[in-house]
């Protein structure tokens, strides 16, 4: 998350979403944090395309992207064993 923000000097991701990062790690752990940011990255990319659909927002719009992070971090939380045995069966990680 670090990278991001470093590679973008903060217009990508704002130095928040880091500091989000590291408890959502320690509290699910490596493999759960890291899915939980890719569903954060699934959930808000499909938010901002549906957005962007219906005219409310443009391309160059921000969007804060902690909101769904904690989406992420909930969707794990509550249900990490059906979705790590749906990426298991699936993917094979």
């Amino acid at each position: 998350m670090y990278g991001i923000y470093a590679v973008t000097k903060g217009r990508g991701m704002g130095f928040g979403d880091v500091k989000l990062a590291f408890p959502m790690g320690l509290i699910l752990g490596i493999k759960s944090g890291f899915i939980a940011l890719y569903l954060s990255f699934i959930i808000g990319g499909f938010f901002s395309l549906l957005l962007i659909i219906i005219h409310k927002r443009n391309l160059k719009s921000k969007i804060a992207f902690g909101p769904f992070m904690i989406i992420g971090f909930a969707l794990m939380f509550f249900y990490n064993d059906p979705i790590l045995n749906f990426i298991q069966n699936h993917f094979g990680f």
